[in-house]
């Protein structure tokens, strides 16, 4: 039988893995976008571990919270300095900037984004028919479409523009799956909508992987030597998109 005291320090350890466990589920997920979650998440355990200091009932566990914080600094904070998790995290409409603890990491990758879309070849949109106005067909402002069309552009330029216009919106709720807004921003920027599909796509941990790889463990046994690769590979297939028909 356990006495009183190990019951605290049992009752503060579940306490503070508990916010781990959830970081873990949270970031795992085979359905929605998961990079773009790290550095939220990772920022997001700090400050709840000091919040949750005022809970723990004994001695043991304060020294186990600040271990915590301590790996936690060492371990997790460095994902705002790494370009692919700082691109993703600011493609995401419900965090942007404001998901970074640092303002330095944050105008790095914002940096790192402007680069990415300067590479990136840029989705021409068809232009909108202009109106001609003016007497018996004749346009009488005419000069002005002429001098726009000789307008030198610049693509950088253009780009940031577009970037800072967006960044500068207000944040979508929690709630909003990134994938449909940029479905629904496309032609408001066809450029970042690009980018999105190379980096939002990218899972955040190597869970799902090793779920198939027990499924295909599962599905070969010693009664099915015969089955040939190409059928595995149509199993694991119908059985990972199954989620789909729901």
């Amino acid at each position: 039988m356990l006495n009183a005291d190990e019951i605290n320090l049992l009752t503060d350890i579940c306490e503070l893995l508990k916010m781990f466990d959830d970081a873990t589920h949270y970031v795992s997920g085979d359905t929605k976008v998961t990079i773009s979650l790290i550095i939220p998440v990772a920022c997001g355990l700090y400050p709840n571990l000091e919040k949750i200091t005022t809970k723990l009932q004994t001695t043991e566990g304060l020294e186990v919270c600040e271990l915590l914080k301590k790996g936690v600094e060492a371990r997790l904070f460095q994902f705002e300095k790494r370009t692919v998790t700082g691109i993703a995290t600011m493609l995401d409409p419900r965090f942007k900037k404001e998901a970074f603890r640092s303002p330095f990491n944050a105008a790095e990758a914002m940096k790192a984004l402007e680069d990415e879309l300067t590479i990136s070849p840029t989705i021409e949109l068809e232009p909108e028919e202009q109106s001609q106005i003016g007497v018996d067909g004749l346009s009488l402002i005419g000069y002005v479409e002429e001098k726009c069309q000789t307008k030198i552009k610049n693509k950088r330029v253009d780009l940031i523009l577009a970037l800072r216009q967006y960044t500068e919106k207000p944040n979508s709720m929690q709630s909003l799956d990134p994938l449909t807004y940029w479905k629904t921003h496309f032609l408001e920027y066809p450029s970042l909508a690009k980018v999105v599909k190379r980096y939002l796509c990218i899972p955040a941990s190597s869970t799902e992987s090793e779920r198939m790889f027990s499924r295909a463990g599962q599905i070969i046994s010693d009664r099915r030597t015969y089955l040939k690769p190409k059928h595995l590979n149509t199993l694991l297939m119908l059985k990972k998109n199954q989620w789909l028909l729901n």
